[in-house]
């Protein structure tokens, strides 16, 4: 989230999978539209860039996460989320704050914990 709202794409990029999966289905249907699953490192980078690199203001705040080990290289994580989002596109005015639920899955390569997957939950848009 840090890397994401201070715009830190090339970061961001050294903590994900190359298969890494962003699936925000959940989100699109609370918004009235589709946003189909994300695949692979340099699409959701390039997703990302274009996408929260126009906003003026993006704040995300989120909990202490609950992270399971399933075994020595996989993990999953479980974070209560809020979102505050300022707008700076003629398309898109205004603020927003978002609650929502993620659901990460995290797997060990070459020593370190990478992020493998995020899948978003929106619970309330405000």
């Amino acid at each position: 989230c840090r890397c994401i709202d201070s715009h830190d794409w090339a970061r961001l990029a050294t903590i994900l999978t190359g298969d890494f999966l962003l699936d925000m289905s959940p989100v699109g249907k609370v918004l009235g539209g589709e946003v189909p699953p994300v695949s692979g490192k340099t699409a959701v980078m390039a997703m990302f860039e274009q996408g929260f690199s126009q906003l003026k203001m993006l704040l995300h705040i989120v909990s202490i996460p609950e992270i399971e080990f399933q075994d020595r290289i996989h993990a999953t994580g479980v974070w209560r989320q809020e979102t505050f989002i300022k707008e700076n596109r003629p398309e898109l005015p205004g603020i927003g704050i978002a609650y929502a639920t993620v659901f990460d899955t995290y797997r060990k390569e070459a020593g370190g914990w990478l992020i493998a997957s995020v899948r978003v939950e929106i619970d309330l848009v405000v």
